[in-house]
């Protein structure tokens, strides 16, 4: 027996010294992950801190155990901290959520996951939490949008500088007209009686000229804004095409392209941004031109398909269709066919950005013998509409 209880004891002793070197390795796990590890119980005490975290806030644990977040950090901060304890503890599970923390450089942004530790009845007696410092995340994510707002601002200034002769076009052209009306009614202010017929014809035809001209002006004011914060409103696909022709059809016919639209419904909508969907088409038809200049043959088509839930707008050129090796390429950014200093690479990009947040779809139809760009849109941004297409 002796022999046995001696066997016992070295088992018993080998099993704690394991236990023990185990607690030692997840201790040591813990206090140099970089991360802030740390427990409080269902009051908010700290119940345990890892080295990590003791150093990020230059705390020892002894400033920190049975002490809550109201004794370490600014009242606001403490307070966001309680309320997501509570959640926890409260959810019975865990739960995610992005955090402010004070450090010697200002505030840093922590992205934490809290859990419940529970007890053999199941309650939650504390709760664990594990904060990752994501400051430079962040960061780096406000800095790629704000160079991603750049890049459309670009794209934009590149199609307004594309258009900008055919603008010049579309406004001289009714203000010669309303130069010519001006001069006639001078002349008739000399004669007397005034023909007022002939005053009432010309003042109209002066007015609709003028009211032109606004049209256009207002076209290009709401083109160049930023129209990504928009609400979503019904956009009319008859006029969304006429008023982004606008901009563009005395270029086209300067440089002898010919452009018709197919006839569709003319009330036909969808739900979108006007000003984005008019770049899309716009920055299409800037593409479709520049594609066929050296052509003999030189025409753009715009036809319209109403699906039962989904509207496409193909635009359709006269070239004869892209490369494979280019078709793989031609939706990255900064990829471009153009000259140097007449493309910037990103119109396809952003336009395929911009149809995907509308969780629609840009893409080249290889099934034409023609060079065609689809824009491909649901009638409705709201989810349950999004149905798969027969």
């Amino acid at each position: 027996m002796g022999k046995l209880k001696t066997g016992e004891q070295l088992v018993n002793h080998q099993l704690n010294a394991a236990e023990n070197q185990f607690q030692q390795l997840l201790q040591t796990l813990i206090d140099h992950t970089p991360s802030a590890v740390y427990s409080r119980n269902c009051t908010g005490q700290y119940l345990f801190a890892n080295k990590y975290y003791l150093d990020l806030f230059e705390l020892t644990w002894d400033e920190v155990k049975g002490k809550t977040d109201f004794d370490l950090f600014p009242k606001e901060i403490a307070e966001v901290f309680r309320k997501n304890d509570l959640d926890v503890i409260k959810a019975g599970k865990p739960v995610q959520s992005e955090e402010l923390a004070p450090q010697k450089d200002g505030l840093h942004t922590y992205f934490s996951v809290k859990f419940p530790l529970l007890d053999h009845s199941g309650q939650v007696y504390a709760i664990c939490g594990i904060s990752t410092d994501i400051t430079e995340a962040k960061r780096a994510q406000a800095l790629i949008a704000d160079q991603e707002a750049k890049m459309v601002i670009a794209s934009k200034l590149s199609s307004l500088g594309e258009m900008a002769g055919g603008v010049a076009h579309e406004i001289n052209n009714p203000l010669a007209v309303i130069k010519t009306l001006s001069s006639q009614l001078q002349e008739i202010v000399v004669e007397n009686p005034l023909d007022t017929l002939l005053v009432k014809e010309i003042t109209s035809k002066i007015e609709k000229t003028t009211d032109r001209i606004a049209r256009i002006v207002q076209g290009l004011r709401s083109f160049s804004r930023d129209g990504s914060n928009d609400p979503f409103s019904a956009v009319n696909v008859h006029q969304l095409i006429e008023e982004t022709l606008s901009f563009c059809n005395e270029r086209f016919k300067y440089l002898g392209v010919r452009v018709s639209i197919e006839d569709f419904k003319k009330d036909l909508s969808l739900e979108g941004r006007a000003t984005e969907l008019s770049q899309v088409l716009l920055n299409l038809l800037n593409n479709a031109n520049d594609a066929i200049m050296d052509l003999k043959e030189k025409w753009i088509k715009i036809s319209v398909s109403n699906k039962k839930d989904w509207v496409e707008i193909q635009v359709t050129d006269s070239g004869k269709g892209i490369p494979l090796d280019i078709q793989r390429k031609i939706f990255q950014p900064f990829f471009t066919t153009k000259e140097i200093g007449k493309g910037t690479g990103l119109g396809l990009s952003i336009s395929s950005g911009i149809i995907q947040s509308y969780r629609g779809e840009l893409k080249i139809d290889h099934k034409s013998p023609n060079t065609c760009f689809i824009i491909r849109l649901p009638k409705t941004q709201k989810s349950e509409h999004f149905k798969a297409v027969s």
